[in-house]
């Protein structure tokens, strides 16, 4: 961790959802500035940011950097909200937030590139703290890739780690992506955020592979799912019902049906997402239970999507569908139900017997018009609820904080994507696109 001490600062060490919705500044100021004076002009500001908070009776600022944190920003209004979502970080892990924003400078005959310097302190709504921040915000539209990788290089903080962000859809085949994620020893991105999920899905699988002995993705869809990830995983903790996966006949996951996404940091999402992480979540089940995709591709029945898998070992094959489902509140992750089935335990008996063969599944759905999914288990005609789990829809600083907070490879999640891209690819794979609009 690298420090520069003015006096004792408090920074809180989680992030609390809505006490943190409003930020209310007490101090600090932002200054243009080029990106050559960048640091001297940003030391100056943190030194008056500490004369200020003396002069008001106080104690100073302890400016604390854990991470070196570069976002790339689509336009001006991203920009903003990034430096809201960045401010709010500063509670769980402080950065230095470099903005590579897409908006030419504004050109007054400087030859160098200018830059916007903040150094500010708000106070937390929850118990009056302060909390601190730094950023600093270089236009580079139109300027070319080498150049933005020049000025960005000597604004790094050294040897601390340095993670790009970039929102929205991340442009894997420019220069600038390249250059920018050739300096970064961790990439996060939100992977349903692609309009062309086999194009796009297997270009950051490319990304993630030739740079994989120093490099690391994170994905904010892969967190959105944890709570679905997390429900489906608790009812085989109990062993008598894990040869219930071996006869697994259809795993059906219902998806958020929309015609367009919210807007988030300046963009809008495509409305391929909710598919995205319903394929990322089957990609998951894959790569832990060793499934792969096989046939002649994907098939259209009624309005769902249909894919066979087949085991390994010689086991009999099974089939994933997906399902458009209409939008209840609190779709986490934009899956909205998930079902997976299998014959019971004795159905070879009831058939020899004319009797009535019953299916055996679990099913994981939202309660009510409540934030709350509850998980069953039904084996003949008992049904078993496994755990119910509220699940508050996250903001970006509370998944970023999480990000950050991780110290290892998740190599269930690279196996997990890479599967999902497989998914993705496969032949009539062009019906994903357009599940969400017939």
């Amino acid at each position: 961790m690298s420090d520069e001490r003015g006096n004792e600062l408090q920074v809180p060490g989680d992030l609390s959802g809505d006490g943190y919705s409003e930020l209310v500044f007490v101090l600090g100021s932002s200054r243009r500035t080029t990106v050559a004076h960048a640091e001297e002009d940003l030391n100056a500001l943190w030194q008056a940011t500490t004369d200020e908070a003396e002069e008001r009776g106080g104690s100073g600022v302890l400016r604390i950097r854990e991470h070196n944190l570069v976002v790339y920003a689509g336009g001006e209004s991203a920009g903003e909200q990034i430096g809201q979502v960045a401010a709010r970080l500063a509670q769980c892990h402080p950065a230095r937030v470099i903005v590579v924003l897409d908006e030419p400078p504004d050109g007054d005959g400087e030859r160098e590139l200018p830059a916007w310097i903040t150094a500010a302190c708000y106070r937390s709504r929850q118990g009056g703290r302060q909390v601190c921040w730094e950023q600093v915000t270089v236009p580079t539209g139109g300027v070319e890739a080498a150049q933005t990788e020049a000025a960005i290089t000597p604004l790094l903080v050294p040897d601390l780690p340095i993670v790009l962000w970039w929102p929205g859809e991340p442009d894997v085949g420019s220069e600038l992506f390249s250059r920018l994620s050739s300096l970064a020893d961790r990439l996060v991105i939100d992977s349903a955020g692609v309009a062309s999920l086999g194009r796009q899905w297997s270009a950051l699988r490319n990304e993630l592979r030739s740079k994989q002995s120093r490099f690391t993705m994170e994905d904010l869809s892969w967190l959105r799912l944890e709570p679905w990830r997390e429900l489906i995983a608790e009812p085989f903790d109990d062993p008598s019902r894990r040869d219930f996966l071996a006869e697994v006949t259809e795993v059906q996951i219902g998806f958020q049906e929309e015609e367009a996404g919210e807007e988030r940091l300046g963009y809008v999402e495509p409305p391929s997402t909710a598919v995205a992480r319903a394929l990322l979540l089957a990609g998951w089940l894959c790569a832990l239970l060793g499934w792969m995709p096989e046939g002649t591709g994907w098939q259209k029945e009624d309005r769902d999507l249909l894919l066979g898998l087949r085991r390994e070992a010689g086991r009999p094959a099974l089939r994933l569908r997906l399902k458009p489902m209409s939008a209840p509140p609190c779709a986490f992750g934009g899956v909205v139900e998930f079902k997976m089935a299998a014959p019971s335990a004795d159905s070879a008996k009831q058939a020899s017997g004319g009797g009535e063969a019953e299916e055996r599944c679990l099913i994981i759905n939202r309660e009510g018009e409540s934030c709350i999914c509850a998980a069953w288990f039904w084996a003949g005609h008992r049904q078993n609820l496994v755990r119910t789990l509220e699940i508050p829809m996250p903001t970006e600083d509370h998944l970023l904080c999480e990000i950050l907070g991780r110290g290892v490879r998740d190599e269930v999640y690279e196996l997990a994507f890479s599967i999902a891209t497989d998914l993705a690819v496969f032949p009539g794979n062009e019906l994903l696109s357009r599940a969400d609009h017939n």
